[in-house]
């Protein structure tokens, strides 16, 4: 099931990239493997994804591994909540999008896209839709360790994010409306954009959330995928018979 999870968000993300002109290129885990092997052969700790815009360096690790039950549904203590957060992202795979900051930055970039003192990058962990509770204290909560474990990296990071796999695949829909539902996008607005101005706002005001963060910013709608249209299309046909 994991990796089932992880090839279904790298697909989303591939297409993300191939449809967004601002999104320059998409490096895979084993790409960044293989060529930050350590001399002893040790491969070293990267997370799963790293997409390049100009002057941004985006970081991405999807996990199915989600809190356990009454932690995501809300009925768990503080001390359980507390554990299984500190576990799982906190030192997991915050720890993998850190250590992943740290080998670009070392090696400069990744080809032609350079790394710099001037670079912003955004770690995200993508998880399932009840992977996390999604309320806006544990949004609140979840940024505030994400600062506490990013917080080195000042001012070159925008708030690190624990975000459910429907902002991702709303992230495609956006592609593919080419960015003209947010009304309070600038003119030439493109996906870097967005997800710069989404994690700035999970920053000064929590909201953590792509889908509220749009919704409070004026979108009239939050569109679905060509992917995910395509695809129901054909289920629809196929409960069909046709």
């Amino acid at each position: 099931m994991s990796d089932a999870f992880e090839q279904f968000v790298d697909r989303i993300l591939h297409r993300i990239v191939d449809k967004s002109p601002h999104l320059r290129a998409i490096v895979d885990e084993d790409e960044m493997q293989a060529a930050w092997m350590e001399k002893k052969g040790e491969k070293p700790s990267v997370c799963d994804w790293m997409l390049f815009g100009e002057g941004h360096c985006i970081v991405i690790d999807a996990t199915n591994h989600a809190v356990k039950e009454n932690a995501a549904q809300g009925l768990a203590t503080w001390d359980e909540y507390s554990a299984d957060i500190e576990l799982i992202f906190t030192e997991g795979k915050f720890g993998q999008l850190l250590s992943t900051i740290d080998l670009v930055k070392q090696h400069g970039g990744w080809g032609n896209e350079k790394v710099d003192t001037k670079t912003m990058f955004t770690p995200l962990v993508v998880v399932p839709d009840a992977g996390v509770v999604n309320g806006l204290l544990t949004q609140f909560d979840i940024n505030l360790r994400g600062h506490e474990a990013f917080k080195h990296l000042d001012p070159q990071v925008y708030a690190p994010g624990i975000v459910p796999l429907s902002d991702i695949q709303l992230l495609e829909g956006m592609a593919d409306q080419a960015l003209k539902v947010p009304q309070f996008l600038s003119k030439n607005a493109d996906m870097v954009d967005l997800i710069a101005k989404w994690r700035t706002g999970a920053s000064k005001y929590g909201m953590a959330s792509l889908q509220l963060f749009l919704l409070t910013r004026g979108a009239p709608a939050l569109p679905l995928s060509n992917h995910i249209l395509k695809n129901s299309r054909k289920v629809i046909q196929l409960l069909k018979g046709h």
